[in-house]
């Protein structure tokens, strides 16, 4: 009888290794699943990315980029950048600056840590709003159907 029970523990743990083995192979293809999708969409975007480069940028239109034409790329995209770090300047000067001359006064400096302050607030509200709404439209919007979350009591002492 102590041998078949045994034995029959034995099987027992044996099908549980097994089959805690086999679990853990599923989840590993799974993430590797999931990986090669990730990779494959980021692959899609380059392409996409790629043609539209070509399309500016290919002024012979051959389907490449000569050196000339990769050497006028870089440097259009450095004036991008450029043009990019100085909107974001403006941008905030636009903020401070209350008569718009681009000329901040001290009465515009004083008021302009307040200013910054609740215009960078807003931003960061738009930026977790945009962030929300993109997660929610990769989910299909499930939210709608689900409950409120209850609201937490606050604790006496």
């Amino acid at each position: 009888m102590k041998k078949s029970l045994t034995i029959v523990l034995g099987l027992f743990c044996i099908c549980g290794l097994l089959s805690a083995q086999e679990m853990q192979d599923k989840g590993q293809r799974g993430n590797k699943d999931r990986s090669a999708k990730m990779a494959e969409k980021q692959l899609s975007k380059i392409k996409e990315g790629v043609t539209q480069i070509i399309e500016k940028f290919d002024t012979d239109k051959d389907g490449t980029l000569s050196t000339t034409e990769k050497e006028s790329m870089k440097s259009t995209l450095e004036s991008a950048k450029e043009i990019i770090k100085l909107s974001r300047v403006y941008e905030l000067v636009s903020v401070v600056d209350t008569d718009g001359n681009l000329v901040i006064s001290d009465e515009e400096a004083k008021e302009a840590p307040k200013k910054i302050g609740d215009f960078l607030k807003a931003r960061r509200a738009e930026m977790t709003k945009a962030r929300e709404g993109n997660r929610q439209g990769k989910r299909g919007n499930n939210n709608e159907n689900r409950p409120p979350k209850p609201e937490e009591e606050p604790i006496e002492d």
